[in-house]
């Protein structure tokens, strides 16, 4: 299936209807997190249950992402797990990772998350600036900054390069017209 094809994540969905795992399995488009709840003292099946995974996954003639595979602890516990390996892959473990695009902690704080969506902000909001100073047109500004948000992957900054070179053409235009 050619990839952005609209139906894929929907057909990928069907695929995997049938994957479970001896805990809380979290499906939406092609991301599945895996849950397990364990009590203070309890040891972790989490290995066993990544076993069962990749197995089902072999079965169904599917590959993990062993790059985009974490995990990650919540809450204190008196006994680490065991690391987890996926085909002599470290899984690695970390304090936060995106999810479905927030940014979730290991203490389950916001700081992570509101620090990349104000850097975000303030990025798109540099470009307005910046066109805004180079007399760019406030009713071309919208567009630009949808075009930078959009899914449609148009780069700002080339559009602003573009628009910035189109201003300079333009006013050597007005110098060598004034000089005459």
């Amino acid at each position: 299936m050619p990839q952005g094809f609209y139906l894929g994540p929907l057909i990928f969905l069907i695929l995997i209807i049938d994957l479970t795992a001896g805990c809380l399995l979290h499906k939406f488009m092609d991301d599945t997190t895996v849950t397990e709840i364990n009590h203070k003292d309890c040891v972790s099946s989490m290995d066993v249950i990544l076993g069962q995974i990749i197995k089902w996954l072999k079965t169904n003639e599917m590959n993990i992402n062993c790059d985009k595979t974490k995990e990650m602890m919540l809450g204190t516990a008196t006994v680490q797990p065991p690391a987890l390996y996926v085909d002599s892959n470290y899984v690695e473990r970390v304090q936060a990772f995106k999810l479905l695009g927030v940014i979730v902690d290991s203490s389950l704080k916001w700081g992570n998350h509101v620090d990349y969506i104000c850097s975000k902000a303030s990025s798109g909001l540099y470009w307005l600036k910046l066109l805004k100073r180079n007399s760019v047109s406030t009713n071309d500004l919208p567009f630009l900054h949808n075009c930078n948000t959009s899914s449609t992957g148009i780069c700002l900054s080339c559009v602003a390069q573009v628009l910035l070179v189109n201003r300079v053409i333009e006013l050597s235009l007005y110098r060598s017209v004034l000089l005459k």
